[in-house]
């Protein structure tokens, strides 16, 4: 009869394993609940078949029935077809492994009948068993190989063992301590298993907290810089990172945006040191990294005397291009698992689309200002004009016709048929003078060749009539136009070549012009060419208060219509001036 102690033993025994089974199948069910993840499902079916197989093997004891033997082989067969169905790629094999589970149950039975229950019953189904196990853990940890962490190898190892004690169960379980010394193991086995699992459920919940921190923190902010700052603080929060840094694209060169626990070396002289090229950048700008990187040594760190010059390098991709590189730097001995390079390459591109839509919002607050300045500069533009019409109408035609009504006065009052006529002739010239006149402001105000002859023609009349009296020689070719262009087109192309044109004649200082216009496919190509001054075309980014608006409007004018327009200068070098304009009905502003 055993002891009290042997018999308390053997109850924390039983306790231990069945109690461990069951935990795990409450947990994977849990999961399932949480992640409604199908595999984890079978997984769960699965383990409360084992946990029904553990408290069947102590119920049985060692004299058993061989329906009785038949049924318990048969939870640890259903319980292994239930882990091999859980990977989609193994489904295909399950008709044959439930063949051979069903083959294995009936050979135990009648091996059990013969009077042979162990080991020989218990060997064809713990075989097919044991391999059952072994192969699911073969499969999980080629799955989930890319994570490289302990909680995989905690699983993998978990399945592998269990599957391992099968095999070698039917010899063990005969001796007078096989039954609890089974249970145990298998209890042992299966707990790997499951705190594999939580600390897998633990790391996702993490990295999804993460994700979601970072996702919340760069939809909140629009300041680039920020951002990338925020966004580099959660990252070295999560993985436990001491220092790191960002380098976004101003232009065509990378400079420091963020930076986290920085070496005081580094970070006293963090605009010198932290400025020009290195190693990583180099990576970057041979497009070395498309992904997150471990292990790349710091140029910076190393001159400034720091024993761990490692770091990983992050590209920060955005929908088309790269802008910018977070370097994380890591602990000695220390590496980042392809899982977590995964992660990281995911909230780089987060971060990169982030920042492209800080510099999306800048560019678009930069433009909706000068917007603005350019719709104040056209309205006082627009009372100029009419001042300016006014001043003229009063000027010429007032005074013109105010002296007609003079003459015909004295004309009225002459007797002599001599100086009538005179009167005539000097009304005459009077009224062709005020009519030139009057013309020439209609014609600045719309040109009636643009509307009758074309656009060709109107800017060969417009040409001669402002630069011939300057003395500036200027230059009209022709390249694809047969026939009259969409109206739309004409006049935006017109006014974009008035606007260039007279800024010849107010600001350059050129004596020749030459203006192209070709037709190619669906497109007109418009280009205005001088040898004059120049100027800085980087004005044309930030002009504002201080000038620049025909360029800004000339820009406006074409993109309204779905065009491209560019300005190249420099001072000294002249100015080329194009447009790329669509062939399309559009609207564009007259």
């Amino acid at each position: 009869m055993p002891s009290l102690a042997s018999l308390q033993w053997e109850l924390a025994a039983v306790a231990f394993g069945v109690g461990t089974h069951l935990a795990v199948t409450l947990l994977l069910l849990l999961r399932y609940l949480d992640t409604r993840g199908r595999p984890v499902l079978w997984w769960a079916a699965a383990y409360a078949f084992l946990t029904a197989h553990e408290v069947a093997e102590v119920a049985l004891g060692a004299a058993v029935s061989p329906a009785w033997m038949a049924g318990r082989h048969l939870l640890k067969l259903a319980a292994a077809l239930l882990l091999l169905g859980s990977f989609p790629a193994y489904r295909r094999f399950l008709r044959w492994a439930s063949a051979a589970a069903v083959l294995a149950v009936l050979a135990a039975w009648m091996i059990g009948l013969a009077g042979h229950p162990w080991p020989w019953g218990a060997l064809p189904p713990s075989f097919v068993a044991g391999v059952l196990f072994v192969v699911a853990a073969r499969r999980y940890h080629r799955v989930e190989e890319p994570r490289r962490d302990p909680a995989t190898t905690l699983v993998t190892w978990g399945l592998a063992l269990t599957g391992l004690l099968a095999l070698g169960y039917p010899f063990v379980r005969p001796q007078e301590w096989g039954a609890l010394v089974g249970v145990l193991l298998a209890g042992l086995f299966t707990l790997m298993l499951g705190v594999g699992w939580i600390v897998r459920s633990w790391r996702d919940t993490r990295e999804l907290e993460l994700l979601n921190s970072i996702a919340g923190a760069l939809n909140r902010l629009t300041n680039v810089g920020e951002s990338a700052q925020e966004a580099l603080r959660l990252v070295a929060r999560l993985l436990g990172i001491e220092a790191g840094w960002i380098f976004l694209r101003e232009g065509d060169q990378l400079s420091l945006a963020a930076s986290f626990g920085l070496p005081a070396p580094l970070a006293a002289e963090a605009n010198l040191r932290m400025g020009g090229d290195c190693h990583c950048l180099r990576l970057l700008a041979e497009d070395r990294l498309p992904l997150a990187v471990n292990a790349v040594d710091c140029q910076r760190l190393a001159q400034v005397g720091i024993a761990h010059t490692r770091h990983a390098s992050v590209p920060l991709r955005a929908s088309t291009r790269t802008l910018g590189l977070m370097n994380l730097v890591l602990p000695g001995g220390r590496t980042f698992s392809d899982r977590e390079l995964q992660m990281l390459s995911t909230v780089g591109h987060q971060i990169g689309l982030a920042v492209e839509r800080g510099l999306l919002f800048g560019e678009l607050a930069a433009k909706e200002r000068t917007r603005g300045e350019l719709l104040e500069k056209l309205i006082t533009a627009h009372e100029d004009e009419r001042r300016r019409i006014a001043r003229e109408l009063h000027d010429e035609a007032g005074q013109a016709l105010t002296a007609l009504i003079v003459n015909l006065e004295l004309a009225a009052q002459e007797e002599s048929p001599d100086r009538v006529r005179a009167h005539l002739i000097q009304l005459r010239d009077l009224a062709e003078r005020t009519l030139a006149e009057i013309r020439r402001l209609i014609y600045d105000l719309r040109p009636s060749i643009l509307d009758d002859l074309g656009l060709v023609a109107a800017l060969r009349w417009y040409a001669k009539s402002l630069l011939d009296p300057r003395g500036i020689t200027w230059s009209l070719s022709v390249s694809g136009i047969a026939s009259r262009l969409p109206p739309a087109m004409e006049t935006v192309a017109f006014r974009l070549v008035q606007e260039a044109l007279a800024n010849v004649q107010r600001h350059s200082r050129a004596t020749a012009v030459t203006v192209s216009l070709a037709l190619v496919g669906r497109e007109l190509r418009v280009r205005i060419e001088d040898n004059g001054q120049g100027f800085d075309a980087q004005r044309i980014r930030t002009a504002g208060r201080d000038g620049g608006f025909g360029l800004i409007g000339m820009r406006e004018r074409v993109e309204l219509v779905g065009g491209r327009w560019e300005a190249h200068s420099r001072p000294g070098a002249g100015t080329i001036i194009t447009a790329t304009l669509p062939l399309r009905e559009a609207g564009a502003e007259q």
